[in-house]
């Protein structure tokens, strides 16, 4: 007996995707990061984090004192007591994943790493946005047991990040943003 596993999109691979959004001088997972990718037409990863009333916001790091300058982390804290932070000092606030899908409105790939285990809440809450959305999108992972749900529901859309047989995208991060404004027209 054999399993069937479908094959990845290739799509993923061919884009130059801004790591964050474009944060080489922009606040990392900010609107403006995310803006500034949109101008150069690039495609744009997002980190995904579930708050404590299941909002999906756009955050990398577990805990706040980082990016936000505040203690806790982010699954003990209801999205209004994130909402009015700056994000390192900036203009910037932690976006919804709502609100960037919004602004992407299709123009751009986005590729979705989804942070956590994927619980219940999260898992709903993540399709109740994403049923809503039309633009190109994939997810990753680092989580197995989240790739697993990811996969039953997305299929090829999904990629473990681990997986050491996986071919890597063309993340720009840092001082390689330079670089790809000659690489994206």
């Amino acid at each position: 007996m054999y399993l069937y596993i479908p094959k990845k999109s290739k799509e993923i691979y061919k884009e130059i995707i801004a790591h964050r959004g474009y944060h080489d001088i922009w606040p990392e997972n900010s609107i403006l990061a995310y803006k500034k990718a949109l101008m150069k037409n690039m495609a744009i990863e997002v980190d995904i984090r579930k708050t404590v009333d299941n909002e999906i916001i756009c955050i990398h790091d577990r805990y706040l004192k980082r990016l936000l300058g505040i203690k806790g982390r982010v699954s003990k804290k209801t999205y209004s007591e994130i909402k009015d932070e700056y994000i390192l000092n900036s203009n910037e606030k932690v976006p919804t994943l709502k609100e960037v899908l919004d602004l992407i409105n299709g123009k751009i790939t986005i590729l979705i790493e989804v942070k956590d285990f994927m619980d219940y809440m999260y898992e709903k809450k993540l399709i109740e946005i994403m049923n809503g959305y039309n633009g190109k999108f994939y997810f990753h992972t680092k989580n197995i047991l989240t790739y697993k749900k990811l996969q039953k529901i997305y299929e090829t859309k999904v990629f473990w990040i681990l997986n050491p047989f996986r071919k890597r995208v063309n993340f720009i991060k840092g001082g390689h943003y330079k670089r790809a404004e000659f690489i994206v027209k």
